[in-house]
């Protein structure tokens, strides 16, 4: 199965699980409610069901619709080996790079339109940029400066006639 296929389907078991009905839910078994888990944090709560009204599901809705409690879910982050890492694996999985390319086109659209954090936050990722220090206006580094520097303050005494 490719990695499209894969995350998809990964997708729709995050946002199936949700139970909309007035049905009791039923108790999924533990090893699959963990990698159910696992998946509804790697989404961050998010249900994609409806790919035109996308809404974040809570934990306690979660936790009802695969029939287990919200601190139990809790306990699992805990308690079950390399949870985060996991949770980290199944979030490259199902966002890929697509969501990492978006936020830094974001990023780059905002320090082209003259953000200086942004500009300061692109400009360090991708290049061997450094931040240096603000140059101080009266700030003298060398006798060009102090030549420059005093002829601005003869344009600005002399008076124009």
């Amino acid at each position: 199965m490719d990695k499209t296929a894969q995350s998809a389907q990964n997708n729709s078991i995050v946002t199936g699980l949700v139970n909309t009905s007035d049905a009791a839910p039923i108790q999924v078994p533990k090893a699959q409610a963990v990698e159910h888990y696992k998946l509804y944090c790697a989404a961050g709560g998010l249900d994609t069901s409806d790919p035109d009204n996308f809404r974040k599901i809570s934990v306690q809705e979660f936790a009802d619709s695969i029939g287990w409690g919200r601190r139990t879910l809790y306990d699992w982050q805990k308690s079950e080996p390399n949870f985060w890492d996991d949770v980290n694996k199944k979030r490259n999985e199902v966002y890929g790079g697509a969501r990492t390319q978006l936020v830094w086109r974001g990023v780059f659209l905002r320090a082209a339109k003259g953000d200086a954090k942004q500009a300061e936050m692109f400009l360090s990722h991708y290049s061997d940029y450094e931040m240096r220090p603000k140059k101080e206006e009266n700030e003298l580094n060398s006798w060009a400066d102090l030549v420059l520097n005093a002829q601005k303050r003869q344009q600005l005494e002399t008076p124009e006639s």
